[in-house]
């Protein structure tokens, strides 16, 4: 073993630096190797994507109740009013804008519905 001080006095084991830095070259070799097979994904557009689908999905719940009123109106000749679904929808959102990740239930495929 190797051994140096450094400009503060504290001793450094070269060995053990040279083989730390050999690791670590080596697991960012493999990040980027992963990167480009695409088996891993940067942060930041996998936020954006994800935020964009938010925003799609919000958008079609606000979307609902016009929907429903005319198919109401169209199928049954009733008219219904929407600012009450409207209601319903925004209350809806406002309790997911709230949540955070672990108050939502989690989603089975094998199931329906979500589980609570």
């Amino acid at each position: 073993m190797k051994k140096v001080k450094d400009a503060t006095g504290e001793v450094i084991d070269l060995t053990y630096e040279r083989t730390l830095k050999e690791k670590l070259q080596r697991q960012l070799l493999e990040i980027e190797i992963a990167l480009e097979r695409g088996e891993l994904d940067l942060i930041e557009p996998v936020e954006a994507r994800y935020a964009n689908k938010v925003m799609t999905c919000k958008a079609e719940f606000i979307a609902i109740p016009e929907k429903i009123r005319h198919l109401l109106q169209a199928d049954y000749g009733k008219a219904i009013d929407v600012e009450y679904l409207n209601e319903i929808v925004y209350q809806t959102l406002t309790t997911l804008s709230e949540c955070k990740g672990e108050d939502l239930p989690r989603y089975d495929p094998s199931e329906k519905t979500p589980a609570a």
